[in-house]
């Protein structure tokens, strides 16, 4: 297997979810910062032009963030990734579309990638509707937030997601409510998370 990926990008929670199911893969980095995404030879990969993008060891390619996720967390049903039970496989996929098509898709985005939406002379505006966006989702999310220190109350494919989040949230100086501060330093205490946070620079 070989995920195409960008330190720092979402790509990591994919990194992350392959390192906790013990999944070997072969990690090729694509620099975003100088448009490595839109070269000829990985569009003939992935002509979206995006990562996270994983080659399966069939040759057969996937894209999208939820799809790829789903598909490790079904591969390894024993992981408990994606619950058997189905409310909560529901509850799990919920959140995880929220986190991508609307905090990261709108909010993180804007934050890291605010020439996406805008000029130069908007960037410093663009951010800040970013983090205002991101504080909003995390608010959200921590509502939904199980009692304990995942988000539906065990390890899921959610809580990489949601850990993901908060860290771009620290790292843009926001504080975390309380209870995605909690699932955050839960998963700080992961092998698989440390572990992909140092292969990308952020050890």
């Amino acid at each position: 297997m070989k995920l195409y990926y960008s330190p720092g990008a979402c790509s990591m929670i994919v990194r992350m979810v392959l390192h906790q199911v013990g999944e070997s893969f072969e990690a090729t980095q694509i620099d975003l910062s100088v448009g490595e995404q839109r070269s000829s030879s990985f569009l003939s990969i992935n002509p979206k032009g995006k990562v996270p993008t994983v080659v399966r060891d069939d040759g057969s390619i996937l894209t999208e963030l939820g799809t790829i996720l789903t598909w490790i967390a079904e591969r390894h049903p024993d992981s408990g990734l994606m619950p058997r039970e189905h409310d909560q496989a529901l509850r799990t996929r919920e959140a995880v579309e929220y986190c991508i098509s609307t905090i990261h898709a709108l909010a993180t985005t804007r934050i890291f990638v605010p020439s996406s939406f805008g000029s130069v002379a908007e960037e410093e505006a663009i951010r800040a509707e970013g983090r205002q966006r991101l504080t909003d989702g995390l608010a959200i999310l921590n509502e939904q937030f199980a009692a304990g220190d995942h988000f539906t109350g065990r390890l899921t494919i959610a809580d990489f997601m949601i850990f993901w989040l908060a860290l771009g949230a620290l790292m843009s100086g926001l504080q975390l409510p309380s209870a995605v501060q909690r699932g955050y330093e839960a998963m700080m205490q992961l092998d698989s998370v440390t572990r992909a946070l140092a292969e990308e620079g952020f050890a």
